[in-house]
């Protein structure tokens, strides 16, 4: 595994966020925000009790990640559009040091960024399809 993060700029560079949404399977809110710099991502999660991300989920801290990832081989999915491999492996969680591979795939248009439908703890369990619930926006 390749443990120094890439000096490539890649068409993820830039801030994307997820707009105030629904979190899959639990009751709150929450709004992303993950910051790709060269090989090298940040991701901040705002946990919120109400629809409109006003009022701040008491009991859920606002999680941070940190790591460095790579882009892989292009992979068409059965919509017929063509997305991305994207590795990442987070090294920090919460301020803590933290092990963990992700596998998915990424898709962008339109300064929208759209990732795979689900998690992948391997290769072999990468998302074949996009999540098109909540995309990330562009925010520079």
């Amino acid at each position: 595994d390749n443990d120094t993060p890439s000096d490539e700029i890649t068409v993820l560079e830039g801030t994307w966020n997820k707009q105030c949404g629904p979190v899959q399977g639990e009751v709150h809110h929450d709004i992303v925000t993950v910051t790709f710099t060269r090989g090298t991502f940040n991701t901040s999660i705002e946990n919120y009790t109400d629809s409109g991300c006003m009022v701040p989920l008491p009991e859920a801290p606002n999680p941070t990640s940190s790591g460095y990832f790579t882009l892989g081989a292009d992979v068409v999915l059965g919509s017929g559009i063509t997305a991305t491999e994207l590795d990442s492996h987070v090294t920090r969680y919460n301020g803590a040091d933290w092990e963990i591979d992700e596998y998915t795939i990424v898709y962008i248009e339109n300064n929208i960024l759209r990732i795979g439908e689900g998690d992948g703890e391997s290769p072999a369990q990468r998302p074949t399809s996009l999540d098109y619930s909540r995309p990330f926006d562009r925010v520079n």
